[in-house]
């Protein structure tokens, strides 16, 4: 049973040097390290029970979605607390990233960098 819609989003390094420093920092704070690969996306649904044929004629309808690239100007980190129905979803932190510069080195673990 499918249990989450998601879309893909285009890989990156700057992306994925964000990924691999927030691994880190989760490691030294204490948590398992994850053990599935990277892969960039965005939730969009979660299915407690899906309706199989539902969920694929909405795939066939529109599962080639596509959008022009467009820029982010934050990302939030949500938590979901089990609950019947899924969710809630709640806003643990927003994270502006306009201004903010992303330095490669320092965040680098084949150069040493910190965790953060």
């Amino acid at each position: 049973d499918p249990r989450t819609l998601w879309a893909g989003v285009e890989a990156s390094e700057p992306l994925s040097s964000l990924a691999r420093a927030c691994e880190r920092a989760a490691r030294w704070a204490g948590f398992k390290p994850e053990g599935r690969a990277f892969k960039p996306h965005v939730t969009i649904a979660r299915f407690h029970k899906p309706r199989i044929d539902a969920l694929t004629r909405f795939l066939t309808r529109h599962g080639r979605f596509g959008s022009a690239p467009f820029m982010v100007s934050r990302f939030v980190l949500y938590s979901a607390r089990p609950m019947v129905g899924g969710g809630p979803y709640v806003v643990e932190e927003a994270y502006p990233l306009s201004g903010a510069a992303w330095d490669l080195y320092d965040h680098s673990e084949s150069e040493g960098g910190s965790v953060w």
